[in-house]
């Protein structure tokens, strides 16, 4: 599928995310890297969090929990991040991680209402929250 996205970035968002942040943000957002991902604080089921932030913007794998953040599944991509992907299931996780030690993904932290909705649990309370 990568060839029928052309040669722009292009913004990938998870389906089992439920969020207020305004995605207009992103339309034509020009990533300094291969990558920028959105970033939040580590919300109760994954207190240990994914990347941390250095240096401002790049992303790093290194740092203890309290200096991670949680990736927000929303993320904006340049083609070239995906070229040597084999065809197939592969996990974004791996992909970052090379990324990241390539110092070629960038992230910053968003401050709007940002919940994961990937368990019915999760699902429920979200649901169950005033004022949705």
């Amino acid at each position: 599928m990568l060839p029928d996205l052309g040669i722009s970035p292009f913004l990938v968002i998870s389906s089992d995310i439920y969020t207020d942040f305004d995605y207009s943000i992103l339309k034509n957002y020009q990533p300094k890297a291969a990558a920028h991902l959105m970033m939040v604080p580590n919300p109760a089921h994954h207190p240990e969090g994914d990347f941390a932030v250095q240096d401002t913007t790049f992303l790093s794998v290194m740092g203890d929990a309290r200096a991670k953040l949680t990736w927000a599944s929303i993320g904006v991509f340049r083609p070239e991040f995906f070229a040597n992907m084999e065809s197939g299931k592969c996990s974004l996780r791996v992909l970052f991680d090379h990324a990241i030690a390539n110092n070629e993904i960038t992230g910053e932290l968003m401050s709007d209402f940002w919940t994961d909705v990937g368990t019915p649990e999760r699902y429920q309370a979200l649901l169950d929250r005033p004022n949705l």
